[in-house]
């Protein structure tokens, strides 16, 4: 056999092997990449369900459709202040309230940077979603409600402004981080739709150039 005939079934088995295994570490990646989002997205909901906890009944919506069904049925609607009434009333007689109130914002603090955190990976992860940004957005309408509640809930034991300070601000820094973070989830998620939007038509041409 002429060297040059031993080049191409050389050049031939090595086509033959690379191509398939080139398809392989593509489907191998994207598999990696699924399982990863399903990972960070399980995540972010679980971490949406532990800020969502509240140890008052959640007030119900003030919208029209909302009020109109209570209204049908009776309007037996779970209000702001009253939640702040079954929270207070849930103390133990003689506890310090303002203690209470601080360990429980706390909790919702934690709650918080850890669902900012998953938020953060799921921005920077292979396949980011709008419908994370709707779990995230929700999220930080729920805190914004909690944390109405637990200032309320100060104003009804006449907390002193320092307490009122030391509650508030790092609520609203929280808000602010899921903000940004959702903002920026957001941009991310959009992004990927636009590069899968473009990807086939980006295929095709590298394919036709082969």
């Amino acid at each position: 056999m002429s060297g040059l005939s031993v080049k191409g079934v050389v050049l031939a088995s090595f086509l033959a092997f690379a191509l398939p295994a080139c398809s392989t570490v593509i489907r191998t990646a994207d598999a990696s990449n699924t399982i990863i989002m399903t990972e960070e997205r399980a995540a972010l909901k679980e971490a949406a369900a532990e800020l969502a906890w509240s140890p008052w009944p959640k007030p119900e919506d003030k919208s029209f459709a909302g009020r109109l069904s209570r209204t049908e049925a009776g309007d037996r609607r779970m209000t702001r202040e009253r939640a702040v009434e079954i929270y207070l009333a849930s103390f133990e007689p003689g506890a310090d309230a303002g203690s209470r109130i601080a360990a429980d914002v706390r909790r919702h603090l934690v709650a918080a940077s850890a669902l900012a955190e998953i938020a953060e990976r799921a921005s920077g992860g292979p396949s980011p979603k709008l419908s994370d940004v709707a779990v995230l957005e929700a999220s930080i309408a729920d805190l914004r409600e909690t944390r109405a509640v637990y200032l309320a809930a100060l104003r009804q034991i006449d907390a002193d402004n320092k307490e009122v300070h030391a509650i508030r601000d790092p609520l609203d820094a929280a808000v602010k981080k899921l903000s940004r973070v959702a903002d920026d989830l957001a941009e991310s998620a959009m992004k990927k739709r636009s590069s899968n939007f473009a990807g086939p038509s980006a295929l095709a041409s590298r394919t036709g150039a082969m």
